[in-house]
Parts: C-alpha cells; sequence; structure tokens
C-alpha cells in the first residue's frame, strides 16, 4: 500500500486539509456527503460518503465508513467508457480487515451498474495483497491480461468482471 494511502486514511475527514495555499482562503477541511448504506456479509452498516473538495463532489470516490462513524477505508473508480468502469483503487484500513468491508463495497459496485450500459468493470490486483485476488475471483472476476511488473505494487494483475 502506497505511503499516500496509509496517510490518508490515518486522518478522519476534518483533519484533512483542503487547503493548497491560494492566498485569502482560509484553512479548511474535506468534507463528505452520505453517498450509500450497504450492508456487509456480517451485518454490519457501511457508510459510502463521497467525497467533496472545494465543495464539489468528486464522483467515484468514496470515504468508507462503519455505524461508528469510524472511517474504515477509501474506494476509487471512473468511468473508461460509455461501456467500461474501472476500480482504481479500494483499500479498508488492517484492523478492520477480515469482516467483509471490501468484499460488500465491490459487490455494490457491481450491482450499482447491473442493467446500465456499463459491460465491463476493471481492476489490476496488486501483488502486495495477494488476499484481495482471492476476494476479486470469489466475486465474478477472471484475470484479463499478463501481470503488469511493478516495482511500487510489486506487479499488478489486471483482471475484468463481465456483465
Amino acid at each position: 500500500m502506497s505511503r499516500y494511502y496509509n496517510d490518508y486514511l490515518q486522518h478522519s475527514d476534518e483533519d484533512t486539509l483542503a487547503h493548497f495555499g491560494v492566498p485569502g482562503m482560509k484553512w479548511g477541511s474535506r468534507k463528505s456527503r452520505l453517498s450509500r448504506v450497504i450492508t456487509s456479509k456480517n451485518g454490519d452498516k457501511l457508510y459510502l460518503k463521497n467525497v467533496n473538495f472545494f465543495g464539489k463532489k468528486i464522483d467515484g470516490n468514496y470515504n468508507i465508513y462503519n455505524s461508528s462513524n469510524k472511517k474504515v477505508g477509501f474506494i476509487s473508480y471512473d468511468r473508461i467508457s460509455d461501456k467500461h468502469m474501472h476500480i482504481d483503487y479500494i483499500t479498508i484500513k488492517p484492523k478492520y480487515r477480515g469482516k467483509g468491508y471490501a468484499t460488500s463495497v465491490i459487490k455494490d459496485t457491481i450491482d450499482r451498474y447491473k442493467g446500465t450500459k456499463i459491460k465491463q468493470l476493471t481492476l489490476d490486483s496488486a501483488g502486495l495483497d495477494k488476499s484481495a485476488e482471492h476476494v476479486y475471483t470469489k466475486l465474478g472476476f477472471k484475470k484479463s491480461g499478463n501481470t503488469i511488473n511493478d516495482k511500487v505494487w510489486n506487479d499488478r494483475t489486471p483482471m475484468v468482471y463481465k456483465y
């Protein structure tokens, strides 16, 4: 996991500065609005809050909170074309892993685009976390290409879910 995302996950929304040194601006915080509520396989409620930056919603970027309003993770995805979505990144804080949170959030993403024009959802499985590839395979993703040599992520395996 990159240092940037480790740092990002250790701060609450209130702690995350949204100021980049623009003269006359006051220090502020990045704010999120409730976007979706999902239930994990063990019955925990998860709240996906759309990340806002300077009052603008950033589509496809969600902080993940549990029912105690603790940030447990983050997911980011983008529309590549009219028929293709790509999950750029998903992470769950280590102390919240093993509860089915990542599985539930990815399943929700899959379900969200069923019956739409989207025909495939892709992601890259990082070699740093072999257990993640098991989650993706369990949800119906298939390897879609050769492993990409990547020193940062310890190699990446492209995977695809086809509707």
